[in-house]
């Protein structure tokens, strides 16, 4: 074992001890995933967090730091399989949909760049946003997706809807200013 600070010495023996107590609490089994994580371990703590996730199938937090360790871990497709599981037990869950962006923007472009798919379901996502604050975080996707598939229209497009829930917001009014100019320019 790697020399730790004290203040992880002491962490990780509060954790450990924790776990001499009850194997079965989820708080501490996401305790000792992240020490995992931190140091290195992410098979370990992917395990530790599937066992969690047994016990306690409702906890967010489970869910995500699953998707972050497969992504750490280079295993694209798990991570994708446990956003979208995520997503089922809660649409709006933003990370997920960050998580996504870069599994299909970096290393599964084919669903970044030759599909619609993960437009429609940042969309949907919009849609069922009942907030201004969820509403912008998804349109600040779509904004950037449309950036990066060179789409002046939809960039324009969404960057209005934008201004809908943040009307003084310069950097998007300066953003429709340059994509308007790029439809001119040709």
């Amino acid at each position: 074992m790697p020399d730790l600070p004290e203040q992880d010495q002491q962490y990780l023996d509060n954790v450990k001890e924790q776990l001499k107590i009850d194997l079965n609490n989820v708080d501490n089994l996401l305790n000792l995933a992240q020490y995992q994580k931190l140091a290195g371990d992410y098979e370990g703590g992917i395990k530790t967090l599937k066992y969690a996730y047994t016990l306690d199938q409702t906890r967010h937090v489970t869910m995500n730091n699953l998707v972050d360790l497969y992504y750490i871990n280079q295993q694209y497709d798990e991570a994708e399989k446990w956003c979208f599981i995520l997503i089922e037990h809660d649409i709006l869950w933003k990370n997920s949909y960050t998580f996504l962006r870069d599994i299909y923007k970096f290393h599964k472009k084919e669903k970044y760049y030759e599909s619609n798919e993960f437009p429609e379901l940042i969309e949907k996502a919009y849609s069922r946003a009942a907030i201004p604050k969820d509403k912008k975080f998804f349109i600040l996707i779509l904004i950037n997706y449309y950036k990066d598939t060179d789409n002046p229209v939809k960039v324009i497009e969404y960057s209005q809807k934008y201004l809908e829930y943040d009307p003084e917001n310069q950097a998007i009014k300066d953003l429709i200013d340059e994509y308007e100019k790029k439809l001119i320019d040709g």
